[in-house]
């Protein structure tokens, strides 16, 4: 066994009897409980922390040696290169599905507003359809990220990613679900000539919207292909 990774796993069980110490017993129980308070370190989440810097610093050049020497011990825990090739091209369709929906269903916001200044029914309806379009989109980018989830280990640093913007885009993708229904509510109330009805209805449009642009940022954060948006975007 290479000396180096005699190491490594000497150091990940010097932290797990550390750390079972603190957490209480390694038992699989304990892995699916609740902590009792969040964000306490577990032995869990330092072998997942150990494990994932250990394959990163695992893949970089000049370590192939090493990496050859631990391969029959964690074939699963190393990702591919038709597996990256895989994930970059699922996250590439991803990233340009969501921004599509997403600036769509800005844009289709806009535009409701001014549906009582509208003289054909029909282009009022249209509007309505914009969000149908937008949620399509949204619908087909956690599609493809889901592909791409697919498509790699979760200990690498792919996997970790994916596993944070799935559950955001989702969420956006609620929103422009609701947005289309409170759209629908808006033109018919117009037709009624209900204004109180549009302004309510365009109100959870907006309250929609909000929330849209609250969840944008945080994909920005994860990752640089989320950072250009068109004007009124997040």
């Amino acid at each position: 066994m290479n000396f180096m990774f005699m190491k490594y796993l000497i150091v990940i069980a010097g932290i797990v009897g550390t750390t079972m110490v603190v957490s209480g017993p390694f038992t699989p129980y304990a892995l699916g409980a609740q902590p009792q308070y969040e964000g306490s370190v577990t032995a869990q989440s330092m072998i997942q922390f150990g494990s994932e810097t250990f394959y990163s610093e695992l893949n970089k050049t000049g370590n192939e040696d090493l990496k050859k020497g631990v391969e029959g011990y964690s074939q699963g825990l190393l990702t591919t290169k038709e597996q990256e090739q895989r994930y970059n091209s699922a996250w590439l369709n991803g990233v340009v599905s969501f921004k599509t929906g997403y600036n769509e269903c800005i844009s289709a916001f806009f535009t409701l507003v001014s549906v009582p200044a509208m003289q054909d029914n029909q282009e009022k309806t249209m509007v309505c359809d914009q969000f149908r379009a937008a949620k399509a989109d949204l619908n087909a980018a956690i599609t493809a990220f889901s592909a791409a989830k697919a498509s790699v280990t979760p200990g690498s640093s792919q996997g970790f990613t994916i596993g944070m913007v799935l559950p955001r885009v989702s969420a956006i993708e609620s929103q422009a679900e609701d947005a289309e229904i409170s759209c629908l509510k808006a033109v018919l109330a117009d037709r009624d000539n209900d204004q109180a009805g549009f302004k309510k209805s365009v109100s959870d449009v907006d309250a929609n919207i909000r929330e849209m642009r609250r969840l944008y940022p945080e994909l920005k954060v994860l990752s640089t292909d989320f950072n250009d948006t068109t004007p009124g975007g997040g």
